[in-house]
């Protein structure tokens, strides 16, 4: 296995690319979207929706088992395949349902999903993160925050780093473990822009008997991204449409309301968990 990169003129990050073994290139070549020359390597995943969907209920996903597993930078991807084709993903095996729910959870608080789908293989469940793949059937590698160096434009850009202080707030309010730079990822859009992927979803560190008056972010991170310059309440606020004080009461209460729904589709163990995330929220909207 073997990795290919090149700049990007606009920001000079390191976008790299993944080659994928020589046998899963047959028939994918140049694919972007038609039907490729073989049939049973169709590359799936950009015909996939990413929404967190079980693919097994599909006869076109079933008997699904993983081809080959290969290293790229540090991350391990996954080749799965189904009777529709090969799908490229990182592919993951939770102890829960715990990620899915923090994946849908980041639609309410309005920072990107990671992309996800569910799978059985060999009766175990699987969880698929979604993965980009260039034209030439090869895994566009989405570089690790921490590994741009400190005067990168992309640490002053303002939209850049809004962006990374709603991620940061989102896993604060979650009290996600390990949450740092080497677990945000920075992924390219459709548009050529550089989007910020947490993936630091898989536990947290609230649990029933614990407060909720602490933090997680260390000093540094903060630093590094709020600062004194940022008020992570203003950003808080911003992420959830908070304008006044008046509105705490009726949007911690619609979110409660949404997390709660989604817990109840996933997990009703977490039940607890809608009551500590609303706590935790409410102190940065005071």
């Amino acid at each position: 296995m073997a990795c290919s990169t090149s700049n990007s003129s606009s920001t000079n990050l390191i976008a790299s690319q993944c080659m994928i073994p020589t046998p899963y290139l047959i028939g994918l070549i140049g694919y972007t979207g038609a039907t490729a020359t073989l049939a049973s390597n169709l590359l799936l995943n950009n015909l996939l929706p990413w929404d967190s969907s079980y693919l097994d209920t599909d006869v076109r996903f079933t008997n699904a088992v993983i081809e080959q597993k290969w290293r790229c930078q540090g991350i391990e991807y996954s080749t799965i395949r189904v009777p529709a084709g090969l799908i490229y993903c990182i592919a993951r095996a939770p102890r829960d349902n715990f990620p899915l729910m923090v994946e849908e959870m980041k639609t309410i608080f309005g920072v990107p999903k990671c992309g996800t789908h569910r799978i059985r293989i060999k009766g175990r469940h699987y969880l698929l993160y979604q993965v980009n793949i260039s034209n030439d059937g090869r895994v566009i590698q989405e570089t690790a925050l921490h590994k741009l160096d400190r005067y990168h434009p992309l640490r002053s850009d303002p939209q850049f780093r809004r962006n990374v202080q709603r991620l940061l707030i989102f896993c604060e309010i979650l009290s996600l473990t390990s949450t740092g730079e080497p677990n945000i990822r920075i992924r390219i859009a459709s548009d050529g822009s550089y989007i910020p992927v947490a993936t630091n979803e898989f536990d947290t560190t609230l649990n029933k008997e614990q407060g909720h008056d602490f933090n997680i972010l260390k000093k540094g991170l903060f630093l590094s991204w709020f600062g004194e310059q940022t008020n992570m309440s203003d950003v808080a606020r911003e992420m959830v449409n908070c304008r006044s004080v008046n509105d705490i009461t009726s949007i911690c209460h619609d979110i409660r309301n949404r997390v709660s729904a989604i817990i109840g589709n996933y997990n009703s163990n977490y039940t607890w968990f809608a009551s500590f995330i609303c706590d935790r929220l409410s102190r940065y909207l005071l």
